[in-house]
């Protein structure tokens, strides 16, 4: 999030000869390219280092690692021009599996709009022998994401390329050609985004993006409000950042639909066709996989809810739908 993130790698490699195997396992760290200079990674030791608390085991045993120029590696066609890289030396026994955990914290990278983005070199997976059988990729977030609004690329962070996973404004039930994989989120407390890759030889990397308050925002248009000549952007936008409510927001949308707005936040299923395409049909929020829990509303949003029931003419039980 905004504070930065913090990832926890597993990794499970498996030795099919009679021969042990010694190697040198390196964790690449990306150059992101000129303009970006502040989130490029930087080797240990240096204090503006963007990658830091660097550490792995191997079987449950720590292990020591160097940093090493990227210029220094040459490697097959699924590696790129690397910053530098973390090597340690590894050895797989014979017909044996081996546990690789590597951990590090990661700055936050936000631009001028609130989107938060954090990159995986995934890629270089294909450089190993054989396809990956199951890559389980979870992603938790803050208690203070919980109005952001998640996409997750298969592809470059930058160059437009890959396609989304989930969300990217096309919705939970996006399919990318050649990929077995499924989705599981819970919009609960700590938000919760798992992605489940099976039998994958990765060609592209993954990004995770967030963008706060930017949902409801993209909404505006769908939502397809009588205007006349009230400029409903900006009652939503300070609905979406403080939840304020006044007559100009009121002129513009129902009561009950920014009541549904709050909800969508939160992943509640509702029974109305319309409502689940207005929300998740344009993937701007995501459905939970868990059940909903009216506690995953923050006071403020109960506070919020209450007052827009008032406005609906005396339903206080009146709920999302």
């Amino acid at each position: 999030d905004r504070g930065g993130w913090q990832v926890l790698a597993l990794l499970t490699f498996y030795n099919p000869t009679d021969q042990p195997i010694q190697m040198q396992v390196g964790f690449p760290v990306t150059l992101l390219g000129e303009g970006y200079d502040e989130f490029v990674v930087r080797p240990p030791g240096e204090s503006n280092a963007s990658v830091g608390k660097f550490e792995v085991s191997v079987n449950g045993k720590p292990t020591t690692t160097s940093a090493i120029k990227g210029e220094e590696v040459t490697a097959g066609v699924y590696m790129q021009a690397w910053d530098s890289l973390y090597v340690f030396e590894v050895e797989f026994a014979p017909r044996r599996h081996t546990d690789i955990r590597h951990s590090y914290t990661v700055g936050a990278s936000v631009s001028s709009m609130g989107e938060s983005w954090l990159p995986y070199v995934f890629r270089t997976g294909a450089g190993w022998a054989g396809n990956i059988e199951e890559a389980v990729f979870e992603y938790r977030l803050s208690p203070s994401n919980n109005r952001c609004y998640l996409s997750l690329l298969y592809g470059e962070p930058f160059d437009g390329s890959g396609a989304a996973l989930v969300g990217g404004g096309q919705g939970r039930t996006n399919k990318v050609e050649g990929l077995d994989y499924d989705i599981w989120y819970s919009a609960g407390p700590q938000r919760r985004l798992i992605v489940t890759f099976r039998n994958i030889e990765p060609q592209q990397n993954l990004t995770l993006y967030s963008r706060h308050a930017r949902g409801e925002l993209e909404l505006e248009g769908l939502l397809q409000a009588q205007q006349q000549g009230r400029n409903c952007g900006e009652c939503l936008q300070r609905f979406a950042l403080d939840l304020t409510i006044d007559d100009e927001l009121l002129a513009c949308y129902e009561p009950q639909l920014l009541i549904n707005l709050l909800y969508a936040r939160r992943g509640y299923h509702f029974s109305d066709e319309k409502m689940q395409e207005l929300f998740y049909g344009s993937g701007f929020y995501l459905p939970s996989d868990e059940p909903f829990d009216r506690s995953w509303l923050s006071p403020e949003e109960q506070q919020a809810i209450k007052r827009l029931r008032n406005r609906l003419g005396g339903e206080p039980q009146a709920e999302a739908r």
